[in-house]
């Protein structure tokens, strides 16, 4: 029971369950995966924030939160795949005229 119950958590926190899937989810699970989705959007969020101000402060916070969820490779990888209008946070990033390597 706890294995499918992680093993569920798990698929909910990829994003990867059908509508009708999401439709059976308790109100908790359909909360963890809108969290999920808002975690994704994050990293998208700081490196658009990048681009627009190409600001020490900004580099400071897209660091922070590579090392606070690096620890999590298939959830990073999709972070760093999600992408808006076709750009991925890391389009962003190159799209500045000084963009932070190490990132």
């Amino acid at each position: 029971e706890e294995a499918n119950r992680r093993q569920r958590l798990m698929t909910i926190r990829e994003g990867s369950m059908s509508s009708d899937e999401n439709s059976s989810l308790s109100f908790e699970e359909q909360e963890l995966g809108y969290a999920s989705k808002v975690c994704l959007h994050n990293l998208f969020v700081l490196c658009n924030r990048f681009a627009r101000e190409e600001s020490a402060a900004s580099v400071t916070k897209i660091r922070q939160w590579i090392d606070e969820n690096r620890s999590d490779d298939r959830f990073f990888k999709k972070a760093a795949g999600y992408n808006i209008d076709g750009l991925t946070p890391l389009h962003l990033l190159c799209m500045t005229s000084n963009p932070p390597l190490d990132v």
